[in-house]
């Protein structure tokens, strides 16, 4: 990685500067949908210098994994974990190498309560079991991966962790996600922290799971239960033997649900990461 890539010099934009400078005033770094880049890494760490913040928006840009290390690094060194309570990197080119560098600099001390890698295609099943061994110590609250990568067995197994965490919000809606993952969703939530669960896919349609993890979630007296799938709405759905059907199609697919649940694969980063972490 030269250090011309962040280079604070190169990028002159009249409303990205705007919008900078704000963060100065209010503690919120706003900078979604501003086509922002590895070359502005290094105007952003040059304000962090200067400003304390709670909150950093980078949604809908395009940072890849290289834009990510620098940051990360950057934060540390200036102990910018310490007041921050909300990440945001939804909608770049971001890949499990990036999820790797965001686990590593948490984990060495942070109070982030919102950490969003929405519609990061690159974030794949690999990434979970990172996410998964961080959850369990943080003071997380709130996950969203909808829109990556991520199948069954990686949703499952992040779903299964979710009793050892804090998490009252997770969203993991994606079009390869099958009706697996809302098994797993309904079968735990009662015992969890969650208030609101976003889980389905183009595979997902069976009302009645849906259903019973709506009830489920409901039962918890949630402040707000919102279970979206990507062809039926929760209020459309037909109310009568919906406890009978989900247990027909446990039964049917347990040994698969078991087998995910239970498997001991281990997660795979890609070798970028080792001869960038540093």
């Amino acid at each position: 990685m030269t250090e011309e890539i962040f280079d604070v010099g190169l990028f002159t934009s009249s409303r990205f500067d705007t919008m900078l400078e704000k963060s100065s005033t209010n503690a919120v770094m706003n900078l979604t949908h501003l086509n922002v880049t590895d070359a502005h890494v290094g105007r952003i760490i040059e304000r962090l210098k200067v400003t304390s913040v709670e909150k950093i928006w980078l949604s809908f840009n395009a940072l890849t994994d290289a834009g990510v290390n620098a940051l990360m690094g950057a934060m540390l060194q200036l102990r910018t974990f310490d007041t921050l309570r909300e990440l945001c990197l939804a909608g770049n080119r971001l890949s499990d190498t990036s999820v790797y560098f965001i686990v590593q600099a948490l984990s060495r001390g942070s109070r982030l309560r919102v950490l969003d890698l929405a519609n990061n295609r690159g974030i794949t099943d690999d990434a979970v079991a990172l996410l998964a061994s961080f959850l369990r110590n943080s003071y997380l609250e709130k996950l969203l991966l909808n829109g990556c990568a991520i199948s069954d067995r990686g949703a499952i197994q992040l779903i299964d962790c979710v009793r050892m965490t804090r998490l009252r919000e997770i969203r993991l809606a994606s079009p390869q996600l099958t009706e697996l993952t809302v098994v797993g969703a309904a079968a735990i939530v009662r015992s969890t922290c969650l208030q609101n669960v976003v889980v389905g896919g183009t595979n997902a349609v069976n009302a009645p799971s849906q259903r019973l993890l709506k009830e489920n979630l409901a039962w918890k007296n949630a402040d707000e239960v919102r279970v979206l799938t990507a062809l039926a709405a929760v209020h459309t759905l037909p109310r009568m033997n919906a406890k009978s059907t989900f247990r027909h199609f446990l039964s049917k697919n347990l040994s698969a649900l078991a087998k995910m649940l239970c498997s001991t694969e281990q997660s795979t980063i890609p070798s970028t990461a080792e001869s960038m972490k540093h």
